[in-house]
Order: structure tokens, then sequence, then C-alpha cells
């Protein structure tokens, strides 16, 4: 499923699974842009303020479902677990990040439910 993304989404997603907040930041570029529930995280600084609180330190775990390449951005399903409040939270908990990449490291990350 995830052979044909590039080097940096597949770190992402390993990182991600591992809980690892170091290899996390490093897919990342210096000024990437992560948008999370509206909100934009500018930065490495900013990233990881969001992501101790809401992503590693929920222990977000990602099971990709479905990937697609859409000139150059890419979209892939997951679903998505964790320690965070699944309260009214469809199940399985689907969600499309859209990842812009220049290869080696993430640009810009938008996570939005599936489908929306």
């Amino acid at each position: 499923m995830t052979n044909n993304l590039p080097k940096s989404i597949e770190a992402f997603i390993q990182a991600t699974n591992k809980h690892n907040t170091d290899e996390f930041l490093a897919t990342m570029t210096d000024d990437a842009v992560i948008t999370d529930e509206s909100q934009d995280y500018r930065g490495i600084s900013a990233i990881k303020n969001w992501s101790d609180e809401k992503y590693i330190g929920a222990k977000v775990t990602l099971e990709p479902i479905n990937a697609v390449n859409r000139d150059g951005k890419f979209i892939v399903t997951f679903k998505v677990d964790g320690d965070f409040d699944k309260t009214g939270l469809p199940d399985p908990f689907l969600m499309d990040y859209h990842f812009i990449s220049n290869g080696s490291k993430i640009n810009a990350l938008n996570i939005r439910l599936a489908d929306e």
C-alpha cells in the first residue's frame, strides 16, 4: 500500500506508529505547516507542541487504507486510533492526510475527516 509513497511519508507513518517524537519531527522541513482541526501549526517548535499534546503524546496510530497522488499532493486515508476522546466518532475512525512533500521531507500536512 505505502510502497509508492515518498520516503518522507513512509518515515512519517513509521515514526507515528512508534510514537517517536524525534523521528516524527525529522520528517518535516523547518518551515513545515500542519493543519489540524482548522488550526495551523507552523515550524518545528509549533509542530512539536501540537504533537506532544495531540499526536505523539496521544499515542496516535495510523493504518493506511488508501493512497492517491493528485498532482503531487499525496492523500492517504488512515484508520486512526490512539489515546484521545473518541466520543461521537465513527468506528472505524478514518482520516485523510493531505501531504505535500519535496520527496525527502514533508512541507505541509492537512488532516481532515475522510471524504471531507
